[in-house]
């Protein structure tokens, strides 16, 4: 590994092919922390057009930390409605560090998108697992918010309240989040 010329990584994180840019990433892991530039394109592949490369990216970002990493897991995890494999590489790389940006970045798309950021209910439950009351109450305010798709907020809703259900606790937070979305279960109810 010592052997790795970071400026050839760069370089190639542009390759035409998919499967080299897949082991850019791969091979960019021990680096990335110490070369700033090499970690700059390697976060850029989140938007990739490969899923493979996507999904490398997804594994690769729990072993870095700092800027951008929080970002970069949000557009992929905006982007993984329906797939598996990537929304378990992304919740597996989710860290007290980067969840609250993860939240955000996906929130963000959301607004810029009218597709898209199922994988919040299941970010939202790991918010819950670490005690990241501030992030649930923001996005939580989106969901209540979000007027257009229905599904979606109901989907999300239904993520967060089965997390809270799992989580033993008394101090009070889950009554208040449960009460935030009583109108909402409510709609979901009726039809």
């Amino acid at each position: 590994m010592d052997a790795l010329d970071p400026a050839l990584l760069v370089r190639a994180a542009s390759d035409s092919s998919a499967g080299v840019r897949r082991h850019v990433v791969r091979l960019s892991e021990p680096l990335a922390e110490e070369h700033p530039e090499l970690k700059r394109a390697v976060l850029g592949l989140a938007d990739d057009p490969d899923p493979a490369v996507r999904l490398q990216l997804a594994c690769s970002l729990g072993e870095w930390s700092g800027a951008g990493v929080d970002e970069a897991l949000g557009r992929l995890a905006f982007r993984a409605s329906g797939e598996p494999f990537p929304a378990a590489a992304i919740v597996s790389s989710l860290d007290a560090e980067n969840l609250d940006g993860v939240i955000r970045t996906v929130l963000g798309e959301r607004s810029d998108e009218d597709e898209g950021g199922d994988l919040l209910g299941d970010l939202l439950a790991q918010a819950v697992a670490f005690g990241k009351g501030g992030a649930i109450k923001d996005a939580l305010e989106v969901v209540i918010g979000e007027e257009d798709d229905r599904t979606w907020r109901y989907r999300t809703a239904a993520g967060l309240l089965d997390a809270l259900d799992r989580r033993e606790s008394s101090d009070g937070f889950a009554g208040t989040i449960e009460a935030r979305l009583r109108p909402l279960t409510a709609s979901a109810r009726q039809g």
